[in-house]
């Protein structure tokens, strides 16, 4: 009986790890987008100052 809780910890623990990393996943593909979005908005910036003057 003894080893089914600890398998079933086991389990939890892993679930829980997974999740961690799944959020962070998530959380880096957000930044990366974020980057994207930022690195257009630049380039469109400088097509303006370049058009300005």
């Amino acid at each position: 009986m003894g080893i089914v809780i600890l398998l079933i910890l086991h389990l939890l623990v892993q679930i829980a790890i997974f999740n961690t990393q799944a959020n962070k996943l998530l959380k880096l593909k957000e930044m990366n987008d974020n980057l994207c979005s930022l690195k257009i908005a630049i380039e469109e910036l400088k097509e303006t100052i370049r058009w300005k003057s």
